[in-house]
């Protein structure tokens, strides 16, 4: 066993020192110049909030004066706003960078939970992450990208230690639904790890499956809660009720919420579920992977 963690340390000094010199570089390629259409829109908003002590209720800044809008990413607008009073633009820019460039340094963590070798990370992750280059503005999706990998990251860990640290994925649940509205995202990636959970109790009957399968039904079921611990938690209740009657087409909802996408359907995103499926089928299949060297 001394010998194995003897041959151990260089692959881990290697590891460090490539996902080192990754960050830096990723920082200053991220750090590029605020382009983003929507920087004013936020920095006003931010500005406003700070200012009034109150949050957005209707449309202020555009010519649909009074129109009801809430904004989903208050708490971005006042964290962008707030670096903005301190160190202008350029703060800003070297903050985006920032979020980039921990959201791959977590990627890399997960790679290693699964097993990759430093050699595969090395040369798929910044292939598959710099392809994401156009959208790395300065943008309230950035904050999706992050807590998106943060989840994994946790859900990773949990599949493998059983451990209660999910848990703190409850408050950051409530953080990421002040940030973005992609924070819905958690609910379908925590859905694939449950059904693999109870898929690996019932079909290969794992020491210790079940106190692991009740464990995460608590968290599925407390996610929702805290998921609407925002301003906005009663106004996102009577949309949602609403929506099917606006009509896809009719945009209403999107206007509401200030949200330019419109609803994840089969029809108009298909490759969603197509990579959900793949998702699921790949953890099903190849639960067992090795540790990593």
């Amino acid at each position: 066993m001394a010998q194995l963690n003897t041959e151990s340390k260089p692959v881990s000094y290697i590891g460090v020192l490539i996902l080192s010199i990754a960050s830096f570089g990723l920082l200053g390629l991220a750090s590029g110049q605020v382009h983003s259409f929507d920087v004013f829109w936020q920095l006003q908003s931010g500005k406003y909030i700070l200012q009034t002590k109150d949050f957005i209720y209707q449309d202020l800044f555009s010519l649909a004066a009074e129109v009801p809008r809430y904004e989903h990413c208050w708490l971005h607008d006042v964290i962008f706003y707030t670096i903005y009073k301190i160190s202008g633009y350029t703060g800003i820019s070297l903050f985006k960078g920032l979020i980039v460039s921990l959201t791959a340094g977590l990627r890399v963590l997960i790679a290693r939970q699964r097993g990759s070798s430093w050699l595969s990370i090395s040369v798929l992750i910044p292939t598959f992450f710099l392809s994401t280059f156009w959208a790395w503005k300065e943008r309230p999706q950035l904050w999706t990208y992050l807590f998106f990998t943060l989840f994994l990251l946790v859900l990773e860990r949990h599949k493998r230690r059983g451990d209660r640290v999910i848990f703190l994925l409850l408050p950051a649940m409530a953080v990421w639904s002040n940030l973005h509205a992609g924070a819905i995202l958690a609910f379908p990636i925590v859905a694939v790890y449950l059904v693999w959970q109870v898929w690996q109790q019932f079909s290969k009957n794992v020491s210790g499956g079940k106190s692991q399968t009740r464990s995460l039904l608590l968290f599925t079921g407390l996610l929702p809660l805290c998921a609407l611990v925002t301003p906005y938690s009663t106004e996102i209740l009577t949309t949602l009720v609403q929506a099917p009657f606006y009509g896809v087409s009719s945009g209403m909802e999107r206007q509401i919420f200030n949200i330019d996408s419109y609803p994840t359907t089969i029809e108009g995103y298909p490759k969603y579920f197509v990579a959900m499926f793949f998702a699921l089928s790949l953890m099903v299949l190849g639960g067992g992977e090795k540790e990593p060297a």
